[in-house]
């Protein structure tokens, strides 16, 4: 993808593609509607969405930087909402 070229080399792609950081919830017809569209067209249809998950994406690019932000921000509510009490 070129964006992800311009962002993440290579490496980066593989390392990053299949992150939890890199996916969010949409509703059938938004998600096919962006397809692979740039990421600046793919965030006006996340913050529209319902879904609070997608909403809050608010990055300006989609950068290694800005995908394990998201990814750290993600872990902690998982780790709050599935704590494990031994």
């Amino acid at each position: 993808m070129p964006e992800w070229d311009q962002y993440f080399n290579q490496e980066e792609q593989e390392k990053y593609v299949d992150r939890l950081g890199n996916y969010t919830l949409l509703k059938n017809f938004d998600n096919r509607k962006i397809d692979n569209n740039l990421f600046k067209d793919k965030v006006k249809i996340y913050l529209a969405s319902n879904y609070k998950i997608s909403n809050g994406i608010k990055s300006e690019e989609w950068t290694p930087d800005a995908l394990r932000n998201r990814q750290q921000k993600l872990a902690k509510i998982a780790s709050f909402i599935w704590r494990l009490d031994f």
